[in-house]
C-alpha cells in the first residue's frame, strides 16, 4: 500500500448525490463515494452513475431513505430519486465496506463480508484508479493505493 498525504479537490457534485452522504452522516455512518463516479470526476468526465460506500448495513441504510431496493447478496442498496430528470441520478447505490471471498466464475465472489473500514473494500477493487475515495464534505481524496500516481505517471 502506497502512503499517499490527503488530497482535495473540488468536484461539482450533485445534489442528489450530496442528499444521500448528507442522510448517512446525520446517522452517523461514514458515507465516500467511490470507484467508477471518483475516477470519472477526476478524469473529468461526467460520471454515468454514482456509488457511494459506508459503514453501514444494508439493514442500517434502507430505513434512512424514502424509496430503497435492495435485491442482492452484496449488500447494495439502491436509493431511488424519482425527482430528476438526469438518468444518472436516479438510482444512487450505496454499499457496505466488504470484503469480498474468491470469485470461482470470474464475475461475482462467493461470498461477502461487511466491514467497518474504508481501505477494506478499497483494497478489494480491481484497479488502483478505481480504489480512490471521495469525502463530498472535507472534499478530500483518499487514495491509499496510489491510484491518482498510477493514472497520470501513465499519461
Amino acid at each position: 500500500m502506497k502512503e499517499n498525504s490527503p488530497k482535495t479537490h473540488d468536484f461539482s457534485i450533485p445534489e442528489e448525490v450530496i442528499r444521500v452522504t448528507e442522510t448517512l452522516k446525520k446517522a452517523n455512518f461514514e458515507a465516500y463515494l467511490v470507484g467508477g463516479c471518483v475516477r470519472d470526476l477526476v478524469l473529468n468526465k461526467k460520471p454515468k452513475d454514482w456509488d457511494v460506500t459506508t459503514d453501514a448495513t444494508p439493514e442500517e441504510i434502507i430505513p434512512l431513505f424514502a424509496k430503497t431496493f435492495y435485491e442482492n447478496t452484496f449488500g447494495t442498496v439502491g436509493i431511488v430519486n424519482e425527482d430528476t430528470e438526469d438518468s444518472t441520478l436516479k438510482i444512487i447505490e450505496v454499499t457496505p465496506y466488504r470484503i469480498e471471498s474468491a470469485y470461482s466464475d470470474s464475475r461475482r465472489p462467493d461470498s461477502v463480508i461487511f466491514s467497518k473500514k474504508l481501505e477494506d473494500d478499497l483494497k478489494r477493487r480491481d484497479f488502483t484508479i478505481n480504489a480512490i475515495a471521495y469525502d463530498v464534505y472535507t472534499r478530500q481524496v483518499v487514495d491509499p493505493y496510489g491510484g491518482l500516481d498510477d493514472w497520470f505517471q501513465r499519461q
